[in-house]
């Protein structure tokens, strides 16, 4: 799939907005796009798989291992891929870089990046530091979008940014209420508690067609090769050997509804290749499915 990362300089940067108003945008222009997520974050899938009607998938090198992200990447479809990146670019594991965003793209063969930077009384200290981000580990970045400024905030960045970086700037997204996610302690609200949401990402499509330069981010993802994980060596069979469940034919069920959501998409995957997965609802139903012989209780 052609691919590209979105990532940007902290959390609360506009990266998660710009993502699903960017494959909102896509998918009305006729795309079929993928989604996937850096790090073992669910929130956000979970938004991704409401713009797009179909799973997102998680990219986390400390729980998959390397071979694991590219296998959970390689199980994606679609003419498009939107890698939405977790907290700054190099925000890993510890001290290092380490399961970062940055980590991700150069595993997936140095995926392009684009940053999302929210700048607040800077101009030329904002090259500084779009150079200081490009150099420190030679990251691939695409290109900027500036968000949540003015018009005119934006054509003087865009003159700095142009003659003091050797990046592109694809545009900006304006200052808009009604685009903005609430937040808690654990990061965004679930999708579902969001009103309106449909809306919202209506309206940041709509803002992204009119002030980003959408063509040229199309023109500048970059095809990502794909890789087996069908073989005997692969780590999803590898798995299904570990835990001696092939053709054991199990009844499994899984609490899934508002309160139980935070799943792997590749849990489940796996959980279905060795028996029957029946979903319930502890919010809604009285008992639990007939006759299971392992229930999965996640988040």
């Amino acid at each position: 799939m052609k691919t590209m990362m979105i990532s940007s300089n902290c959390s609360g940067g506009g990266k998660t907005t710009f993502t699903l108003g960017l494959m909102k945008a896509l998918k009305n222009r006729g795309y079929d796009v993928q989604g996937f997520k850096c790090g073992p974050d669910y929130i956000d899938t979970a938004f991704h798989t409401a713009v797009l009607g179909k799973d997102s998938r998680n990219l986390d090198t400390h729980l998959m291992g390397e071979d694991g992200v590219k296998e959970s990447y390689s199980r994606g479809t679609g003419d498009l891929a939107v890698i939405e990146g977790v907290m700054g670019l190099y925000d890993g594991k510890g001290i290092t870089e380490e399961g970062s965003s940055y980590d991700i793209s150069k595993l997936l063969g140095d995926v392009p990046i684009i940053l999302v930077i929210t700048p607040k009384a800077q101009s030329v200290t904002l090259c500084a530091e779009i150079n200081g981000i490009k150099n420190f580990k030679n990251a691939n970045i695409a290109g900027v979008v500036l968000n949540c400024i003015s018009g005119s905030y934006y054509d003087l960045l865009k003159r700095c940014i142009e003659y003091n970086c050797n990046v592109k700037v694809y545009g900006y997204l304006p200052n808009n209420d009604k685009i903005k996610l609430s937040s808690r302690h654990l990061g965004l609200v679930q999708s579902v508690e969001v009103e309106n949401l449909l809306e919202k990402l209506n309206l940041c499509a709509e803002l992204i067609e009119e002030y980003i330069d959408l063509d040229m981010i199309i023109k500048d993802f970059k095809d990502v090769s794909e890789y087996s994980y069908n073989d005997e060596n692969s780590i999803s069979q590898i798995n299904k050997n570990r835990f001696h469940m092939e053709n054991k034919n199990i009844k499994i069920a899984v609490a899934k509804d508002e309160a139980f959501s935070f799943y792997y998409k590749e849990n489940l995957e796996l959980l279905e290749e060795v028996g029957e997965v029946i979903y319930f609802s502890p919010l809604r139903d009285k008992e639990l499915p007939a006759d299971i012989d392992f229930l999965y209780l996640g988040g």
